[in-house]
């Protein structure tokens, strides 16, 4: 059976399309159109993700200079120990100088607390990454605070307070804290020697008064008692520590021969510091010398046991200004 062309539905009877070069240049186009399209999609998600890194860098590099100069400037010490505390993580080991830069301003911070062991680790933290004059002093002065009565505490303010000189800190309470550290290792001598340089190198005020204080002491444990006088009589004139000066004057006197200047300055303790006057009752009735009461007034009883004391100013008595 035969069908005819027409009604056979499978027969092709036009011959197949031949492509032409308008055709490629179409389909070449399409392509290339779809390449951009997706390349700008694709350039725009890279520009975002650029974008918000760029954004998170900025903002962690401002943040990181804005906790460096919050625990710079700052002056509560408690915020500026916080800002410390979070931006010291953000430096590695090789950030010497921001690293020591902040320890030092926290270490600062805690000194301000009074939480001296806190600043002498973080001034010690930042030693090992620079040494300065200052970080020396600032140890020194922290572990005097800590401890000023165990000798090899003592010895580490010396130790520190020799760095500080010989890297060229030259301040006068440097030369003080020196000074009180030699004094408290009975080293009578260099404590002398390091308070006279604080005094040359321009201590006032308070320091000032405190320095010929402890050096109107030194020079009495060596015997200058001249010396020793005329410190505690520059302390006097400034109204400073009276109850102190007053002792340590009057022994001073009293070694010189001198037993009316003495009772004179315990006299005049009645009324500048009747507290040390009570505290020179207590130590004359350890001694046997006193029976009366601790009143802080000076009576008969008192100059009797006083010259009871003394004896005789020539025998090197023992003296009643506190240690």
């Amino acid at each position: 059976m035969q069908f005819h062309p027409a009604e056979n539905p499978f027969m092709v009877t036009e011959r197949p399309r031949v492509r032409t070069a308008q055709d490629y240049l179409m389909s070449v186009r399409a392509i290339v159109e779809g390449i951009w399209r997706w390349g700008i999609r694709l350039l725009g998600f890279m520009f975002n993700l650029f974008a918000a890194q760029f954004l998170v860098v900025a903002a962690l590099y401002y943040g990181i200079e804005y906790g460096k100069s919050a625990c710079r400037l700052l002056s509560d010490p408690d915020v500026r120990i916080a800002y410390c505390t979070r931006t010291i993580p953000f430096f590695w080991p090789e950030d010497i100088e921001d690293r020591a830069t902040l320890l030092e301003e926290r270490g600062d911070a805690y000194f301000k607390q009074e939480l001296y062991r806190r600043a002498k680790s973080d001034f010690a933290a930042a030693l090992s990454l620079r040494e300065t004059a200052h970080l020396y002093w600032y140890r020194a002065t922290a572990q005097a605070k800590i401890n000023s009565t165990r000798p090899s505490s003592m010895r580490a303010v010396v130790a520190d307070s020799e760095q500080a000189l010989a890297l060229g800190a030259d301040h006068p309470e440097l030369f003080a804290i020196k000074g009180l550290a030699h004094f408290e290792l009975e080293d009578w001598k260099s404590a002398f020697d390091s308070l006279g340089d604080a005094v040359n190198a321009g201590a006032s005020g308070d320091l000032l008064h405190t320095v010929l204080l402890e050096r109107g002491r030194a020079a009495f444990e060596l015997g200058a008692y001249n010396l020793a006088e005329a410190d505690f009589d520059a302390v006097i004139a400034a109204e400073f520590d009276l109850g102190r000066a007053r002792t340590g004057r009057a022994d001073s006197r009293c070694r010189q021969g001198n037993l009316v200047g003495a009772l004179a300055d315990i006299v005049s303790l009645e009324s500048e510091a009747p507290n040390m006057l009570r505290e020179v009752q207590k130590t004359l009735r350890a001694r046997r010398h006193y029976a009366g009461p601790i009143t802080g007034r000076f009576t008969d009883e008192t100059r009797t046991a006083l010259i009871k004391n003394y004896n005789s100013c020539r025998q090197t008595p023992a003296r009643i200004a506190p240690g």
